[in-house]
C-alpha cells in the first residue's frame, strides 16, 4: 500500500461538490485524506488546497465498482472500521489485477482489505521495517534476498514486479491517481505475507494476514456477489499442513506399538516341530498315509516344510491335513525341484532340495496326513530332467512359526493414510506456487534435474 501513514486524529466529516461534474462528494477523514476521487466523473480533487482545485480531470467513468461499497462500517479484528478508499491496481506484466479497500479508525488508524482471486487478506502498514536474513535493510539490496527471518518467522520470496494503479474511488492520504506505479515484492509465511513498496522516493514495508471470506461477509454485508475463490493463495493457511503434521506424529506412535506387539509375538512364538515323517519315492506317483499327531496351543499357524535330494528332477506333495475327531479336512501342497546346466552365458541353477509352505490359523487337535506323492514321469525325462526313482523325501510340521509378514503387511495399512495427507499437502503447496517465479518447488526439480 503506497504512501506514508500518519496516526489520524479524530474524524472530521465533510461534504461538498465536485467542481467538474457538480456531484456530492463525501469527506469521511477531512484531517488526513490529502486527495479524493469523485465517484461521479473520476476527478482527483486536492483537499489540501482551500478551493479544492481538480488535480486530475475526469476519466472514464470506473468499470469495476466495489463490491464493499464505500462508507460500509463493519467490525475486523473487534475493531470497528469504515471503507473510505477503493482501488483497482494490477501487474504489469501479467496484467493480473486485484483490489484493495482503505479502512479507516480514528483511535487505529489506516488499514487495507486486499482482494485476489477470492481470497481476502487483511493489511497494516509496518512502522519499523524487517530486518533482512543478512542484516541488509536497505530496500535496493532486498532484490537480492530471496528468504529472511521476521518475527521469528520465515519468509519466501513470492513475486517480484510491477503493481499499476488501474481504478481508483474515495479518499486517501496520498496523492494516488490513476497509472501510478511502485516495484513491489512479496515474501510469505502462511498465514502471513510480508510486502515491499517502493518508488523513486520511498520505501514501504505492509503485513497481510489472510482472512477467510466468512469474517469479511459478515464485517461487511452487501448486496453484490462475492468473487468466487480461484486456486490457493500465496498466504492461505494450508489446514492440510497442520494435519499431515498432526498424522506424522500419529504415525509414529501407531509404528512404535506395532513394533512392540510384533516383538513380543516373536518372544512368544514357539516355532517348534510337531510332526516329522521320511518317505521313499518310488518312481511313480503312490499314495502314503501318516501315523497320527497332535497340534497344541489353539489356533497357531503351520509350516509345511519339503525337503528331498532333487537334482535334475522334482518332487511334489498333495494331500490333506485330516482332523481325527471331526473329520475336518484341510488341504496342503508343497514342491521341491532343482535343475542345472550351462550355456552361452555360463553356468545356472533354478531350484532347491527344500521348500516351505505356510498355512494360518490351524486348530489344535489330533492329525493324520492323506497325501499323494509324485516325480518325474517318463514324458518329462529331457536333457535337464531325470527320474530319481528311491528318492527319499522329508516332511516336518512347525507349529507357531514367528513372521515377519503381517508386521511388514501392518505397516503398510498404517503408512495409506499418512501418504494420502502427505500427497494432497504437496499438492496444496504446488498449487500456491503455481504462480510464482520464485517456487522452491521448482528449484528442488531443477536441482534433481542437473544432479
Amino acid at each position: 500500500m503506497a504512501g506514508s501513514v500518519q496516526r489520524p486524529c479524530s474524524p472530521f466529516v465533510k461534504s461538498m461538490t465536485c467542481r467538474h461534474c457538480g456531484g456530492a462528494i463525501l469527506i469521511r477523514n477531512n484531517r488526513d485524506s490529502v486527495v479524493a476521487i469523485c465517484g461521479q466523473c473520476q476527478s482527483t480533487i486536492d483537499l489540501t488546497d482551500p478551493n479544492f482545485n481538480i488535480i486530475v480531470s475526469a476519466q472514464d467513468k470506473i468499470s469495476r465498482l466495489p463490491i464493499i461499497p464505500l462508507g460500509s462500517r463493519g467490525k475486523l479484528k473487534g475493531i470497528l472500521w469504515e471503507v473510505i478508499g477503493f482501488m483497482q491496481r494490477l501487474d504489469a506484466a501479467s496484467q493480473f489485477k486485484w483490489e484493495e479497500y482503505l479502512l479507516f479508525n480514528p483511535y487505529q488508524g489506516y488499514r487495507w482489505l486486499t482482494q485476489a482471486n477470492g481470497h481476502w487478506n487483511f493489511v497494516k502498514t509496518l512502522k519499523v521495517r524487517p530486518v533482512l536474513i543478512d542484516g541488509i535493510q536497505n530496500a535496493t539490496h532486498a532484490a537480492l534476498i530471496k528468504s529472511f527471518t521476521f518475527e521469528n518467522r520465515q519468509y519466501k520470496l513470492y513475486y517480484a514486479g510491477q503493481a499499476i494503479v488501474n481504478e481508483v474511488l474515495g479518499e486517501f492520504y496520498w496523492r494516488v491517481q490513476t497509472g501510478e506505479t511502485v516495484r513491489v515484492k512479496d515474501f510469505i509465511s502462511p498465514p502471513f505475507m510480508l510486502s515491499l513498496e517502493q518508488d523513486s522516493s520511498e520505501q514501504n514495508w505492509s503485513l497481510s494476514e489472510y482472512i477467510d471470506l466468512r469474517e469479511v461477509a459478515a464485517a461487511f454485508p452487501t448486496h453484490l456477489p462475492w468473487p468466487r475463490q480461484i486456486g490457493v493463495a500465496p498466504n492461505q493457511p494450508s489446514v492440510l499442513e497442520q494435519r499431515w503434521k498432526l498424522v506424522r506424529k500419529q504415525l509414529f506412535g501407531f509404528m512404535a506399538v506395532v513394533l512392540v506387539l510384533h516383538l513380543f509375538n516373536l518372544v512368544t512364538s514357539s516355532g517348534e516341530t510337531a510332526f516329522q515323517y521320511w518317505g521313499s519315492y518310488p518312481g511313480h506317483a503312490v499314495n502314503e498315509v501318516s501315523q497320527a499327531f497332535h497340534l497344541k496351543n489353539g489356533l497357531k499357524n503351520l509350516q509345511f516344510e519339503l525337503s528331498a535330494p532333487v537334482r535334475g528332477t522334482w518332487l511334489s506333495i498333495d494331500g490333506d491335513l485330516v482332523n481325527d475327531k471331526t473329520g475336518e479336512t484341510f488341504p496342503l501342497t508343497n514342491t521341491v525341484e532343482f535343475y542345472e546346466g550351462s550355456d552361452s552365458d555360463g553356468r545356472w541353477t533354478e531350484g532347491a532340495d527344500s521348500h516351505s509352505e505356510l498355512y494360518s490359523v490351524i486348530p489344535e487337535g489330533d492329525y493324520h496326513l492323506d497325501m499323494t506323492v509324485t516325480g518325474a514321469r517318463p514324458s518329462d525325462v529331457s536333457q535337464y530332467v531325470t527320474i530319481a526313482p528311491g528318492m527319499d523325501y522329508k516332511i516336518a510340521f512347525k507349529r507357531g512359526v514367528p513372521l515377519w509378514t503381517n508386521f511388514w503387511w501392518m505397516l503398510c495399512l498404517l503408512m495409506l493414510y499418512p501418504i494420502w495427507c502427505y500427497l494432497r499437502k504437496n499438492s496444496f503447496e504446488t498449487q500456491r506456487w503455481a504462480d510464482s517465479d520464485y517456487s522452491p518447488l521448482k528449484s528442488a526439480r531443477q536441482s534433481t534435474d542437473n544432479d
